[in-house]
Protein backbone atom coordinates (compact mmCIF):
# COMPACT_ATOMS: atom_id res chain seq x y z
CA UNK A 1 0.00 0.00 0.00
CA UNK A 2 2.63 2.59 0.98
CA UNK A 3 4.68 1.59 -2.54
CA UNK A 4 1.30 2.31 -4.46
CA UNK A 5 0.50 5.28 -2.46
CA UNK A 6 3.65 6.73 -4.10
CA UNK A 7 3.64 9.19 -7.20
CA UNK A 8 5.44 7.18 -8.92
CA UNK A 9 5.22 3.72 -7.97
CA UNK A 10 6.58 1.95 -11.14
CA UNK A 11 10.36 2.28 -9.85
CA UNK A 12 9.52 -0.06 -6.81
CA UNK A 13 7.64 -2.43 -8.87
CA UNK A 14 10.46 -2.84 -11.53
CA UNK A 15 12.81 -3.50 -8.76
CA UNK A 16 10.62 -6.36 -6.96
CA UNK A 17 10.41 -7.50 -10.60
CA UNK A 18 13.85 -8.24 -10.86
CA UNK A 19 14.22 -9.29 -7.27
CA UNK A 20 11.80 -11.81 -8.42
CA UNK A 21 9.07 -11.38 -5.70
CA UNK A 22 6.38 -10.73 -7.51
CA UNK A 23 5.11 -14.34 -7.59
CA UNK A 24 5.27 -14.21 -3.80
CA UNK A 25 1.76 -12.01 -4.36
CA UNK A 26 0.67 -14.01 -7.41
CA UNK A 27 2.71 -15.70 -9.47
CA UNK A 28 0.11 -14.68 -12.83
CA UNK A 29 1.37 -10.40 -12.77
CA UNK A 30 2.76 -9.19 -15.53
CA UNK A 31 4.99 -6.14 -15.76
CA UNK A 32 4.24 -5.27 -19.32
CA UNK A 33 4.88 -2.28 -21.65
CA UNK A 34 1.28 -2.29 -21.62
CA UNK A 35 1.33 -2.01 -17.78
CA UNK A 36 3.71 0.38 -17.67
CA UNK A 37 2.08 2.56 -20.36
CA UNK A 38 -1.14 2.22 -18.05
CA UNK A 39 0.87 3.41 -14.74
CA UNK A 40 1.62 6.07 -16.32
CA UNK A 41 -1.68 7.29 -17.61
CA UNK A 42 -2.99 6.47 -14.10
CA UNK A 43 -0.22 9.50 -12.61
CA UNK A 44 -1.13 11.90 -15.31
CA UNK A 45 -5.11 11.18 -14.94
CA UNK A 46 -4.34 11.74 -11.41
CA UNK A 47 -2.19 14.72 -11.71
CA UNK A 48 -5.26 16.57 -13.62
CA UNK A 49 -8.79 15.02 -12.72
CA UNK A 50 -8.10 14.97 -9.27
CA UNK A 51 -8.02 19.05 -9.91
CA UNK A 52 -11.78 18.99 -9.65
CA UNK A 53 -12.60 16.75 -7.07
CA UNK A 54 -12.95 17.72 -3.49
CA UNK A 55 -13.22 14.56 -2.53
CA UNK A 56 -10.08 12.22 -0.57
CA UNK A 57 -8.60 9.91 -3.15
CA UNK A 58 -7.52 6.32 -2.56
CA UNK A 59 -4.60 6.94 -4.64
CA UNK A 60 -3.18 3.15 -4.09
CA UNK A 61 -6.77 2.01 -4.83
CA UNK A 62 -6.13 3.18 -8.79
CA UNK A 63 -2.88 2.29 -8.47
CA UNK A 64 -3.63 -1.54 -7.49
CA UNK A 65 -5.93 -1.70 -10.33
CA UNK A 66 -3.52 -1.08 -12.55
CA UNK A 67 -0.98 -3.44 -11.04
CA UNK A 68 -3.03 -6.43 -11.06
CA UNK A 69 -4.96 -5.45 -14.27
CA UNK A 70 -3.65 -8.59 -16.29
CA UNK A 71 -5.53 -11.03 -13.40
CA UNK A 72 -9.10 -12.35 -13.47
CA UNK A 73 -10.96 -10.91 -10.43
CA UNK A 74 -10.95 -14.11 -8.65
CA UNK A 75 -7.32 -13.87 -8.19
CA UNK A 76 -7.51 -10.10 -7.01
CA UNK A 77 -9.79 -10.66 -4.42
CA UNK A 78 -7.66 -13.76 -3.61
CA UNK A 79 -4.67 -11.29 -2.87
CA UNK A 80 -7.17 -8.70 -1.19
CA UNK A 81 -7.99 -11.63 1.52
CA UNK A 82 -4.40 -12.47 1.48
CA UNK A 83 -3.05 -9.66 2.22
CA UNK A 84 -6.26 -8.16 4.72
CA UNK A 85 -7.30 -5.40 2.66
CA UNK A 86 -10.36 -3.62 4.49
CA UNK A 87 -13.82 -4.81 3.48
CA UNK A 88 -14.59 -1.74 2.05
CA UNK A 89 -11.80 -1.65 -0.06
CA UNK A 90 -12.24 -5.29 -1.18
CA UNK A 91 -15.97 -4.95 -2.20
CA UNK A 92 -15.02 -0.91 -3.56
CA UNK A 93 -12.26 -3.34 -5.88
CA UNK A 94 -15.16 -6.04 -7.03
CA UNK A 95 -17.31 -3.46 -8.20
CA UNK A 96 -14.61 -1.06 -10.45
CA UNK A 97 -13.91 -4.53 -11.83
CA UNK A 98 -16.93 -6.56 -12.43
CA UNK A 99 -18.26 -3.47 -14.24
CA UNK A 100 -15.37 -2.58 -15.97
CA UNK A 101 -16.07 -3.71 -19.61
CA UNK A 102 -19.99 -2.41 -19.49
CA UNK A 103 -19.35 1.00 -18.22
CA UNK A 104 -16.49 1.17 -20.73
CA UNK A 105 -18.99 0.26 -23.21
CA UNK A 106 -21.49 2.20 -22.28
CA UNK A 107 -19.37 5.44 -22.02
CA UNK A 108 -18.48 4.59 -25.76
CA UNK A 109 -21.73 4.77 -27.33
CA UNK A 110 -21.94 7.97 -30.19
CA UNK A 111 -25.04 9.51 -28.58
CA UNK A 112 -25.56 9.83 -24.97
CA UNK A 113 -27.27 12.51 -22.87
CA UNK A 114 -25.30 14.30 -19.52
CA UNK A 115 -27.61 12.33 -17.59
CA UNK A 116 -26.72 9.19 -18.76
CA UNK A 117 -23.20 10.00 -17.97
CA UNK A 118 -24.03 10.51 -14.79
CA UNK A 119 -26.72 7.89 -14.37
CA UNK A 120 -23.82 5.01 -15.66
CA UNK A 121 -21.41 6.92 -13.30
CA UNK A 122 -23.06 8.07 -10.49
CA UNK A 123 -22.44 4.89 -8.25
CA UNK A 124 -19.21 4.02 -8.72
CA UNK A 125 -16.10 4.48 -6.62
CA UNK A 126 -14.42 7.83 -8.10
CA UNK A 127 -11.32 5.78 -7.81
CA UNK A 128 -13.05 3.04 -10.41
CA UNK A 129 -13.73 5.73 -12.77
CA UNK A 130 -10.32 7.77 -12.54
CA UNK A 131 -9.30 3.71 -13.40
CA UNK A 132 -11.75 4.08 -16.32
CA UNK A 133 -9.91 7.25 -17.57
CA UNK A 134 -6.75 6.10 -17.55
CA UNK A 135 -7.32 2.43 -18.81
CA UNK A 136 -9.34 3.60 -21.74
CA UNK A 137 -7.86 4.77 -25.02
CA UNK A 138 -11.36 5.65 -26.43
CA UNK A 139 -11.35 10.25 -26.72
CA UNK A 140 -15.44 9.57 -26.11
CA UNK A 141 -14.77 7.82 -23.01
CA UNK A 142 -12.50 9.77 -21.66
CA UNK A 143 -14.19 13.26 -22.69
CA UNK A 144 -17.17 12.33 -20.93
CA UNK A 145 -15.71 10.70 -17.75
CA UNK A 146 -13.66 14.10 -17.69
CA UNK A 147 -17.31 15.77 -17.69
CA UNK A 148 -18.37 14.02 -15.09
CA UNK A 149 -15.50 14.91 -12.90
CA UNK A 150 -15.17 18.45 -14.19
CA UNK A 151 -18.63 18.94 -13.98
CA UNK A 152 -21.73 16.77 -13.63
CA UNK A 153 -21.15 15.21 -10.67
CA UNK A 154 -21.26 18.77 -9.00
CA UNK A 155 -24.50 19.49 -10.65
CA UNK A 156 -26.77 20.71 -7.94
CA UNK A 157 -30.84 20.87 -7.46
CA UNK A 158 -31.83 24.58 -6.06
CA UNK A 159 -35.14 23.49 -4.97
CA UNK A 160 -35.25 22.33 -1.47
CA UNK A 161 -37.98 20.19 0.59
CA UNK A 162 -39.26 23.08 2.42
CA UNK A 163 -39.88 24.40 -1.58
CA UNK A 164 -41.89 21.72 -2.42
CA UNK A 165 -43.73 21.64 0.73
CA UNK A 166 -45.07 25.12 0.27
CA UNK A 167 -45.92 24.27 -3.56
CA UNK A 168 -48.46 22.10 -1.93
CA UNK A 169 -46.50 18.96 -2.87
CA UNK A 170 -47.28 16.20 0.17
CA UNK A 171 -43.53 15.16 1.99
CA UNK A 172 -43.03 11.58 1.37
CA UNK A 173 -40.77 9.62 -1.20
CA UNK A 174 -42.04 11.46 -4.24
CA UNK A 175 -39.09 14.37 -3.12
CA UNK A 176 -36.72 11.93 -4.18
CA UNK A 177 -37.92 11.10 -7.16
CA UNK A 178 -39.10 14.77 -8.01
CA UNK A 179 -35.39 15.93 -7.39
CA UNK A 180 -33.81 13.75 -9.19
CA UNK A 181 -36.16 14.72 -12.53
CA UNK A 182 -35.19 18.13 -11.82
CA UNK A 183 -31.34 16.95 -11.53
CA UNK A 184 -31.78 14.87 -15.13
CA UNK A 185 -32.87 17.98 -16.73
CA UNK A 186 -30.44 20.41 -15.32
CA UNK A 187 -27.60 18.19 -16.65
CA UNK A 188 -29.06 18.23 -20.11
CA UNK A 189 -29.64 21.70 -19.87
CA UNK A 190 -33.50 21.39 -20.17
CA UNK A 191 -33.76 23.71 -16.35
CA UNK A 192 -31.25 26.04 -16.01
CA UNK A 193 -32.71 28.36 -13.06
CA UNK A 194 -34.63 27.72 -9.98
CA UNK A 195 -37.52 29.30 -11.34
CA UNK A 196 -37.70 26.68 -14.01
CA UNK A 197 -37.42 23.89 -10.92
CA UNK A 198 -40.41 25.62 -9.56
CA UNK A 199 -42.07 26.07 -12.52
CA UNK A 200 -41.07 22.22 -13.30
CA UNK A 201 -43.00 21.35 -10.24
CA UNK A 202 -45.96 23.18 -10.81
CA UNK A 203 -46.30 21.78 -13.88
CA UNK A 204 -45.84 18.44 -12.76
CA UNK A 205 -49.06 18.36 -10.23
CA UNK A 206 -51.20 20.69 -12.40
CA UNK A 207 -50.75 23.25 -9.72
CA UNK A 208 -51.51 26.89 -10.06
CA UNK A 209 -49.64 29.93 -9.65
Amino acid sequence: ILILSEDLPLKAINRMKELDVLKYINPEIKITSETKYLFKEVTNSFAVEVLFLEKKIDRWLINILAFVDSLVLDDIIKICIRFKFDKNIVHKIRIIKENEKKIMNYLDKIKLKNSLIYKGLYHMPIEGILFYFARSKSIRVRQRIHAYISSLIKMKVGISGNDLKSLGVKPGPAYKDIFRMILYDKLDGIIKTKDDEINFVKKLYALKT
